[in-house]
């Protein structure tokens, strides 16, 4: 199955981090770089280029978690859930969002 960011991104490379399986692949060629949707966690998860000087933006880190409203940025765009060069610290960053939005009282 080819992913929508290996179309949107070519020169991106293999993804060299597993994706949580509740992301789906909504990556545009007019965004900085691959992005995946949680439904589960409400929220985008950014996955820049590994190196730094390919990155849109100078001193931008690699892996962001940005909030989410019925699937689309907020237009009050807020501050990053999470933003991290660590895998390992953005996966507990997406477990902690997921139990953030398991908690919330339904309407």
């Amino acid at each position: 199955m080819t992913q929508r960011f290996t179309q949107e991104f070519p020169d991106f490379g293999e993804m060299d981090v597993e994706i949580p399986s509740d992301f789906e692949d909504q990556s545009w060629h007019n965004e900085s770089c691959p992005c995946f949707h949680s439904e589960t966690a409400q929220a985008f998860l950014w996955v820049d280029y590994e190196d730094p000087a390919r990155r849109e933006y100078e001193g931008a880190l690699r892996f962001t978690l940005s909030v989410s409203i019925d699937g689309q940025v907020p237009d009050d765009a807020r501050e990053p859930l999470c933003s991290t060069d660590d895998w390992a610290a953005m996966l507990k960053a997406i477990d902690a969002r997921r139990a953030e939005m398991a908690a919330r009282p339904t309407a």
